[in-house]
């Protein structure tokens, strides 16, 4: 009874209920052991545990590869283990709510004011000129963000800054092996995880019944109708067929379905991606946001949009 905190009486419903469903038996006054189907039951219920935990591991894993390792050679993010609950401050901006809520965890008295006041976001973000795009306003460059850090780890915590030095994707028409690894877990993530909600896959099929090519999106969290496009995906024996404007059409209409307002997509701004600007030009979107030398110098990360018509 001690080791498992029950009260005589309950202890002995339990063992009675055990009995019954013949997972257990009596060998002894106060001594029982486990039936051949108790111990399997015991064994199919560790082996559920454990296959579960082990996906949680691997979804971890992959997140974690995909924000260090496998971006940033040679580097591994640290980790800072915050036993308190940490609960996300309400606000607009994202980053004061999160960074006031892990600082309240480590107990730091400071609220999204001091946040948004030292690191200097809220400003940068409301008025600041020049510095964001009211179309991105989260759009800041590489150097503004560490500023921003700069000023928030005057409340107390030092933090370490992560950023992506290559173009995404590389090339068109040729992903490196990091961005077909990404392309994978999320098609990982939807095939795995069917109740999630950040990212949707869709495919499509010739009459052959053959895949020529997907798309993959979702909507922005803490926006309302807003998506963001993050994949257009052609088997190059198809492209240059009408395939992508196919599956960007399908897009919209599934946007139009949810009460989207808006279609976001990120490109470079290298020569080798002019023709992916003049397809979404084509196709009705405009350029909203340029953010300098964000992938790399000399290489901007350009912000395309459509805004689609409500329908009456």
């Amino acid at each position: 009874m001690e080791h498992t905190e029950l009260s005589k009486t309950a202890l002995a419903n339990n063992l009675k209920q055990l009995m019954e469903k013949r997972l257990i038996q009596r060998v002894a006054r106060g001594e029982y052991r486990l039936t051949v189907d108790g111990k399997d039951l015991i064994d199919a219920a560790a082996t559920v545990y454990r296959d579960s935990a082990r996906r949680a591991d691997e979804r971890r894993e992959r997140l974690r590869r995909r924000y260090t390792t496998s971006m940033i050679e040679g580097k591994t993010l640290s980790k800072k283990t915050i036993s308190a609950k940490v609960e996300y401050q309400p606000c607009w901006l994202s980053y004061t709510g999160a960074i006031a809520g892990a600082l309240k965890a480590l107990g730091v008295d400071c609220d999204i004011a001091d946040v948004g006041g030292r690191s200097g976001y809220a400003f940068m973000v409301n008025v600041a000129k020049g510095v964001t795009c009211p179309s991105g306003p989260t759009a800041l460059p590489l150097e503004t963000w560490r500023e921003i850090h700069k000023g928030t780890e005057t409340l107390g915590w030092t933090m370490e800054h992560y950023d992506y030095p290559h173009s995404y994707p590389a090339e068109e028409g040729n992903p490196t092996p990091e961005e077909i690894e990404v392309a994978m877990e999320l098609i990982d993530i939807v095939l795995k995880e069917p109740h999630q909600k950040d990212y949707a896959i869709n495919c499509m099929a010739n009459d052959e019944d053959r895949a020529v090519g997907y798309i993959c999106y979702g909507p922005v969290p803490m926006t309302q109708g807003t998506f963001d496009l993050y994949w257009i995906v052609v088997d190059p024996q198809f492209q240059r067929q009408g395939v992508g404007s196919r599956l960007l059409r399908f897009l919209e209409g599934v946007v139009k379905e949810r009460k989207g307002r808006m279609i976001l997509i990120d490109t470079s701004s290298t020569p080798e991606y002019e023709s992916t600007h003049k397809f979404y030009l084509r196709h009705g979107f405009q350029e909203v946001a340029r953010v300098p030398d964000y992938y790399h110098l000399g290489n901007d990360r350009i912000t395309f949009c459509k805004r689609l018509e409500a329908r009456g």
